[in-house]
């Protein structure tokens, strides 16, 4: 356990080093916090995590992002006392369930050798809840971060969030700042790609996704998605901002 502290006046930082599992960070005003992950001596392996206040944490969550191109990877962190079982379900995913140990954290993988096998559909959304059935009775909370590209070095698709807890969703976005590269929409590394300015959704419930290109009011495009199931949107342009969904 790391003991340190620090003073912050408006606009300051403080950065941590060397952080451990189970520690915990406390302030007398709202901050924000962002966990940053990487290999050391990487050419450029970079994962950034904003934090989810730990009095937010909750029993269900869910994620847009399940893929086997870049090997999507789940750590989940119980912090109650007793063991328990956290289970799941996708649009184009089987249902599980895993066991976290008391205190502790446990990575599971979608992968076609991994914990998840999405059978050849290389997207899905998914749900990671704990019930009383597994539970005996309780709906514990836990804790849940998403590693994209969890394979191997993890350089090519790197990139990872925190799970949103499914009592923080919304019906309608507003994307701020939608830049995927830094070129403006020509072909990427000279290879011909597309922009990878991607949007990622996934309903709860069977929808009808509309969205509004430039922020003009009208929408532009409309698809109907299943529940969980993984929507990727992207602008030709290679620029997102200011659309809304």
């Amino acid at each position: 356990m790391i003991d340190a502290n620090d003073v912050l006046n408006i606009g300051d930082n403080f950065v941590i080093e060397g952080l451990q599992e189970g520690d915990e960070l406390t302030s007398n005003r709202p901050v924000q916090v962002d966990l940053i992950t990487g290999d050391i001596n990487s050419t450029y392996e970079l994962r950034w995590y904003a934090q989810v206040d730990a009095d937010e944490w909750t029993n269900e969550y869910i994620t847009p992002v399940a893929e086997e191109v870049g090997s999507t990877g789940y750590w989940f962190y119980n912090p109650n006392d007793s063991q328990i079982t956290i289970s799941y379900e996708g649009g184009n995913s089987p249902n599980g369930d895993f066991n976290v140990a008391a205190n502790s954290s446990t990575f599971i993988e979608v992968d076609s050798n991994g914990d998840i096998n999405l059978s050849g559909d290389n997207y899905s959304g998914l749900r990671f809840f704990t019930d009383g059935t597994n539970n005996g009775g309780a709906t514990p909370n836990f804790y849940g971060l998403a590693q994209v590209d969890a394979d191997g070095g993890g350089q090519i698709y790197d990139w990872g969030f925190p799970l949103i807890p499914s009592d923080q969703l919304t019906s309608q976005v507003l994307v701020g700042l939608g830049r995927g590269a830094t070129d403006d929409g020509l072909p990427l590394n000279n290879q011909g790609e597309e922009s990878r300015s991607v949007v990622w959704v996934t309903p709860i419930e069977d929808s009808n996704i509309f969205i509004d290109f430039d922020g003009d009011g009208t929408f532009d495009y409309n698809e109907s998605v299943d529940a969980l199931d993984s929507l990727r949107i992207v602008d030709d342009t290679g620029l997102f901002s200011g659309a809304e969904g």
